[in-house]
């Protein structure tokens, strides 16, 4: 059973220090080498390590990227945060044209943490709202009958 200090340890190690500061060297600190990755994604993340490759991408199109945990939760042996996340799209993402444009969007992480460190987590990304806050889709219009 995690404690709630443990889920906000490893909470900041992900998000301040990865995410946010681009840590790339926090990332051995944080997930196994054999960590399995789930991510509702445009593009399928292989497993273990790679997800520095993401996180890499992300800085690449978001250099001002930041997150800020909304709220988080142990439950058993699984760390959950609900984050938001914001950021100006500066150059491409995963073959999307860039916008130039500050987005928001948010994103629920699900960890199994081993040791303090992620053997298994899953990301569901709202790239729906990214993709409205980002100017790439149209926002919905009310009809006047709404």
């Amino acid at each position: 059973m995690l404690s709630q200090e443990e889920v906000a340890g490893f909470g900041y190690q992900l998000f301040e220090e990865i995410i946010n500061k681009g840590n790339l060297g926090a990332i051995d600190h944080c997930f196994t080498t054999t960590c399995i990755e789930h991510y509702a994604s445009p593009v399928p993340l292989p497993n273990g390590l790679d997800v520095r490759n993401y996180i890499a991408t992300l800085h690449a199109t978001f250099p001002d990227i930041h997150y800020t945990i909304e709220d988080e939760y142990a439950i058993g042996g699984k760390a959950m945060y609900l984050v938001k996340g914001h950021g100006t799209m500066t150059s491409e993402f995963f073959g999307i044209a860039p916008t130039a444009k500050y987005g928001t969007w948010e994103e629920i992480h699900i960890t199994a943490l081993r040791d303090n460190k992620a053997v298994e987590h899953w990301a569901i990304i709202d790239f729906v709202g990214m993709v409205l806050s980002l100017g790439i889709l149209p926002k919905p219009v009310k009809t006047a009958n709404e």
